[in-house]
Order: C-alpha cells, then sequence, then structure tokens
C-alpha cells in the first residue's frame, strides 16, 4: 500500500476493492491441509483472523481494518462504500433463491444497518497534494 501511495500522482485517486469479513460467505473457498475447495464457505470471515486467515484463499479485510491501512500508508480516505454481490455465478445457490435476492439487492443496499454486509470493501482515496501540470517539473 505503501508502494501504492509513493507512486500516486499529488491529488490522484486510489480505488481499491477488497473482501468484507462483514459477508458472511467466503466466496473464494477455503484451504487446508487436507483440502481445499472453491466453494464458498459460510461464517468463516467470521472466525478471529488467527484461525481464519490459515484457510482463506484471499485476503480479507474488517472495513474498518482496510480504511486503516490505506491511510497508515499516506493517503486521504474520502470515501468508503460496500458492494453486494449479483449472485449470478453461484450455481450451488437455488435459482429461486437467487431471484428473490437479486428482486431486492436494491433493498439491501440502501438500508443503512445491512449495506455493512457486501461482499466486498470499496475505499476511495487520494494523495494530498497539488496535481502537477501536464509538462511541468519541479525543483
Amino acid at each position: 500500500m505503501r508502494e501504492v501511495a509513493r507512486i500516486l500522482a499529488p491529488g490522484g485517486r486510489l480505488v481499491l476493492i477488497s473482501p468484507n469479513r462483514w459477508f458472511p460467505f467466503e466466496g473464494h473457498g477455503m484451504r487446508t491441509s487436507l483440502f481445499k475447495t472453491g466453494n464458498p464457505v459460510p461464517l468463516l470471515p467470521w472466525l478471529p483472523q488467527s484461525l481464519a486467515s490459515r484457510w482463506m484463499t484471499a485476503r480479507n479485510y474488517w472495513p474498518r481494518q482496510l480504511a486503516d491501512h490505506v491511510q497508515a500508508a499516506g493517503l486521504t480516505v474520502e470515501s468508503r462504500e460496500f458492494i453486494w454481490p449479483v449472485l449470478e455465478m453461484y450455481p450451488w445457490l437455488p435459482k429461486s433463491l437467487r431471484d428473490a435476492y437479486q428482486d431486492h439487492i436494491r433493498f439491501f443496499d440502501q438500508t443503512p444497518g445491512l449495506r455493512r454486509f457486501g461482499v466486498s470493501t470499496l475505499v476511495i482515496a487520494c494523495r494530498n497534494g497539488q496535481p502537477q501540470e501536464a509538462g511541468s517539473s519541479s525543483g
């Protein structure tokens, strides 16, 4: 993250999307010493980090944790939002349940308490300072 902050132009913006630990399924599957699965695993993201990180195949962050990483790198967080899955690519989910969910996705996304359970966290941040004019040089 520090390298991204270093190379980002002054006034430039970072758009970062990461798996959200509030989402109750680990959508990237899990791995153990005995097996690996690509199917979503319920409640895995909600386990303590020390346990969950042993089995998760993707890094997951709590929304505040992701924003803290961005700020620690020296960027200013402008917005933190959530992205809801459309669930089109989950053959394990019954079609009737998928259709009902998709019919109500706007409700979930617009309800303040439910929003945080989106599949991903979206952080928009900027590097402080003035953007450099094209063709100008510093110093």
